[in-house]
């Protein structure tokens, strides 16, 4: 039985989305979908890294 967390699946895709930047094929994506992946990536790496020190004060 596999036990995979949230945490598991993001660190996934986010390995994913790396190798996709990575690939050779990614040059011939239309621009728009080449900042779909990087804000994709960027994204997943802010909740992987969860929230900032402090930023619940902020909020207060």
């Amino acid at each position: 039985m596999d036990h995979r967390t949230v945490g598991d699946d993001i660190a996934e895709a986010i390995s994913e989305l790396e190798a996709a930047i990575e690939n050779d094929g990614y040059d011939e994506l239309m621009a728009r979908d080449q900042a779909y992946l990087h804000e994709a990536l960027h994204y997943l790496t802010l909740v992987q890294r969860g929230p900032e020190p402090g930023a619940d004060e902020a909020e207060a």
